[in-house]
């Protein structure tokens, strides 16, 4: 299936409240196709499905998204979840997020 078709029923699934098939939906796919769909979502359904994520794959999504996705996520997400997301960062990708 193909990333934007995936992303539209991963938000349709959100937006219908269906959480626990969205979280499915992410959970079954690698993380490096998990950000590509994460980033084909709308803002407010992407937060939602990446907190979805267990904190560990999370991480790893994390890892794969764009910068710029990754600079909105850290900008809507809780300061808790955002300092383990930094905790799991190499120095490098802390200081290009920053910046």
């Amino acid at each position: 299936m193909q990333t934007a078709v995936r992303a539209k029923h991963l938000q349709q699934a959100i937006d219908g409240g269906a959480l626990a098939p969205a979280a499915d939906t992410l959970a079954g796919l690698p993380a490096q196709d998990a950000a590509a769909v994460l980033e084909a979502m709308e803002r407010k359904s992407r937060t939602i499905a990446f907190r979805l994520l267990p904190k560990d794959r999370a991480v790893r999504v994390f890892d794969h998204l764009d910068p710029d996705v990754q600079a909105e996520l850290v900008a809507t997400l809780g300061t808790a979840d955002v300092a383990e997301a930094f905790d799991h960062l190499e120095p490098d990708d802390r200081a290009e997020l920053l910046d």
